[in-house]
């Protein structure tokens, strides 16, 4: 029984420490993504995204009888730096369920709403 209990302590250790060393700081995390050349939005960016999402996603859908859909959230980085971030949310369909829906929302100021095609590319 003692060598059973020994040999789990051991082995809750050895994966306890494995799972830190994967894990990175902010720091590095911003420092990896700067290094893929993927844009990190700013919290202005964030807000405008964000306020662009909901006006989409949380309106009153006709096709679900008036029904809400609900943001979710916009991802934190964008790859191309094109004015458009991916967001997240829940559209309502006519039979009372909901499902996940993906669009490409303004951070910048010059694009305003949200679109189902991430098209606009600054060169």
């Amino acid at each position: 029984m003692k060598k059973s209990f020994a040999l789990i302590a051991i082995l809750s250790l050895g994966l306890t420490f494995t799972g830190c060393a994967d894990k990175k700081s902010t720091s590095e995390q911003v420092a990896a993504n700067v290094e893929s050349a993927a844009y990190v939005l700013t919290p202005e960016d964030r807000a405008r995204a964000e306020a662009n999402a909901k006006s989409f996603y949380n309106k009153e859908w006709l096709i679900a009888g008036g029904q809400r859909g609900q943001f979710n959230l916009c991802k934190p980085t964008d790859s191309n730096k094109n004015g458009m971030v991916s967001c997240y949310g829940y559209v309502p369909k006519p039979d009372g369920t909901f499902k996940e829906d993906l669009m490409y929302c303004g951070y910048d100021g010059k694009i305003g709403g949200c679109s189902p095609d991430d098209l606009k590319v600054n060169p």
